[in-house]
């Protein structure tokens, strides 16, 4: 009997120990990992623009104008990607500023990526189909602005107004400011539904990435 307890004694020392072994263990990756936590916070908040709107400005101006400007959001947007890589929306203004940057074929990629993450966004689509327009592959483009029409406007806007870290932000932080934002995807889907129904691009038709 006695030899017995001892063994269990034994058996309840060595549990003790490990569980007191994988307390620390568990401790030391918390704090490992609160520690990375911070210090990517810290990083994000370091390379965040202070102002969104040059994104904006840019899909109004239409052109390259904005290239410097773009720069600081694309390296921004690319550490949002690397810290967050599951966030479609970073993949997709990721495109976005390499489009402005003269840089379609990174643009390319990234919507791609967006479009793998969030297949029911009717902006990744469209924005690819713009693209293609522009250096004139009419075909890939009517094929993405195809796509573009089969999606929902009201999983679009849904979408943008969950994304309270990445997109609302950029329309001023108040859904308030949603008018523009309505206004515009009205804008693309009416694009989408005239090219389909001609089943061509047309060029007298403005296209421009959003």
């Amino acid at each position: 009997m006695g030899s017995i307890n001892i063994k269990a004694s034994k058996i309840c020392i060595l549990i003790g120990k490990a569980v007191v072994t994988l307390s620390l263990c568990v401790f030391f990756i918390t704090g490992i990992y609160q520690e990375v936590k911070e210090v990517r916070k810290n990083t994000l908040n370091f390379f965040m623009p202070r102002s969104f709107g040059v994104l904006v400005e840019a899909t109004q101006q239409g052109s390259y104008f904005f290239k410097d400007k773009i720069f600081r959001h694309k390296n921004y947007y690319e550490k949002l990607v690397q810290y967050m890589p599951y966030r479609s929306e970073a993949q997709g203004l990721l495109g976005f500023c390499f489009y402005y940057l003269g840089q379609e074929t990174k643009a390319i990629e990234a919507y791609q990526k967006a479009i793998e993450l969030n297949p029911h966004f009717f902006w990744f689509y469209y924005n690819l189909g713009v693209i293609y327009s522009k250096s004139d592959q009419h075909a890939l483009a009517m094929e993405y602005f195809q796509k573009a029409a089969q999606t929902k406007p009201q999983v679009a806007l849904a979408f943008i107004r969950s994304s309270k870290m990445i997109y609302i932000p950029i329309i001023g932080g108040q859904f308030s400011n949603f008018g523009p934002v309505i206004e515009q995807l009205k804008k693309g889907y009416k694009n989408v539904y005239q090219f389909n129904a001609l089943q061509k691009v047309r060029d007298d038709i403005p296209l421009e990435i959003y």
